[in-house]
């Protein structure tokens, strides 16, 4: 299996620090699930960084094209779903 394929990208994982990248999907938003834990989810729009706290379960939607990223307070499971193709990622200073 390709890492990011062309079709949907379904994946579900624990995060126990912050994420080490940004990443960015220019062919589809990216619906974000938190099922358990506390995060800090950013984003890098026009007027700048936007931060997002979920604590317990809860969701946020990344644009198609918007710079993301997560600090994480607690370890958390999270779902994604986007379109895979075209992903890219650049180091989070900082993040």
């Amino acid at each position: 299996m390709a890492k990011y394929e062309d079709g949907w990208l379904v994946r579900e994982f624990v995060c126990s620090e912050d994420w080490k990248n940004w990443e960015m999907h220019p062919q589809a938003e990216e619906f974000v699930y938190l099922l358990s834990g506390d995060i800090e989810f950013l984003q890098e729009v026009p007027s700048g960084i936007t931060a997002t706290r979920i604590s317990g379960s809860g969701a946020v939607l990344v644009p198609r094209g918007v710079w993301h990223t997560a600090g994480v307070f607690a370890p958390s499971r999270m779902l994604f779903v986007t379109m895979g193709g075209g992903t890219q990622h650049r180091p989070a200073s900082g993040a």
